[in-house]
């Protein structure tokens, strides 16, 4: 059976133009460390979703529909093994087909970047809002275990102990993103996931750095990610070092004299003033150029995100017209970013 051209045409069409300024994009989000996409605060944020941009649907990232082992993926599991189970999911789920906007929630954040680089079906993004995540992964593992935490107690003594190990590298998921710059050489050496992701190891280029995944990692995020938007938290103590959630390097010595403030010195090395920004390893500086990379940062601790705070989020970024007005934003009067006060315990 032939179509005739005129219906071949109107059923083409959707496909071949981009999205109209109309098009409300559905929401994807992808929970943090010790979470589960079953926490009724993830709920609320997805009704607050549609009712700040009707019309939105959201989809909560999960690596099994379990909730316990769901959580437990969050510590434990092989991270390019599980960024390409999402990758199937999101690339056929027929609802996502024509883009959607994302939010990452600590770690999902630099997940959900990391899956716009190398998942080659993944349809285009329209927005990326990570939030305190650790893009330039982090140099101490801070987090409180409860007693009877096993899969938590399991990832700090690896991480104490044997963070560079095989085994970690292949299991312990924050150790795929653990980053010391101060120790570049088993970073480079041993790093099961974020040296790649961030095409940080030496290629066989003119340059001594071009690597056929790391020049498709670049094409796949200029290219399919409208803009990227990356929140920090003044006061977090959770995320070591902060600055990683804005893609910066931090250099500590805790040897040297304290400085004035108590603390060991630090020098912070920002993203534009990085190599892997000044040679645009991953596309960075690509879509900082073109005016599609952008800097937020709140008072508070490591994810104390309240419902005004999520709202304005959701209505400048995440509006079926793109980005609305500019960022302006300073916390109510009552102080209601704090999570006791708004009940939010997103991690």
């Amino acid at each position: 059976m032939r179509l005739r051209n005129d219906l071949l045409f109107s059923i083409l069409l959707p496909i071949l133009l981009p999205l109209t300024s109309s098009t409300q994009l559905p929401l994807v989000i992808w929970h943090g460390l010790g979470d589960t996409f079953t926490n009724p605060s993830l709920l609320s944020l997805t009704t607050l979703a549609a009712n700040t941009n009707p019309n939105t649907s959201t989809y909560l990232i999960h690596l099994s529909p379990s909730s316990a082992t769901d959580r437990t993926s969050t510590f434990l599991g092989h991270l390019p093994t599980q960024l390409s189970t999402i990758c199937t999911t999101l690339s056929t789920d027929p609802s996502l087909s024509g883009g959607f906007n994302a939010l990452g929630l600590s770690q999902g954040g630099q997940f959900l970047r990391g899956l716009i680089e190398t998942c080659p079906t993944l349809p285009r993004v329209g927005t990326l809002i990570t939030l305190g995540s650790q893009h330039s992964g982090i140099s101490r593992f801070v987090k409180r275990c409860d007693l009877t935490d096993w899969v938590c107690e399991l990832t700090v003594k690896a991480l104490n102990t044997a963070k560079w190990g095989r085994w970690a590298q292949r299991n312990v998921v924050p150790a795929q993103y653990f980053r010391d710059p101060r120790d570049s050489e088993s970073f480079l050496r041993y790093s099961g996931w974020l040296a790649d992701v961030n095409n940080e190891r030496p290629g066989d280029g003119e340059d001594g750095r071009e690597r056929e995944e790391g020049r498709k990692y670049k094409e796949r995020l200029v290219g399919r990610l409208g803009r990227l938007v990356m929140l920090m938290w003044r006061d977090d103590e959770t995320v070591v070092p902060k600055e990683s959630a804005w893609f910066a390097d931090v250099y500590e010595d805790d040897d040297e004299e304290e400085g004035d403030d108590g603390e060991g010195k630090r020098r912070v090395v920002w993203l534009n003033q990085t190599q892997g920004y000044k040679d645009d390893w991953i596309g960075m500086r690509t879509l900082d150029e073109e005016g599609r990379l952008e800097f937020l940062e709140v008072e508070g601790g490591h994810m104390e995100i309240g419902e005004e705070l999520a709202r304005e989020l959701m209505w400048v970024y995440f509006g079926p017209d793109g980005k609305r007005g500019e960022w302006k934003w300073s916390p109510p009067k009552e102080d209601e970013r704090r999570v006791e006060e708004v009940g939010w315990e997103l991690r």
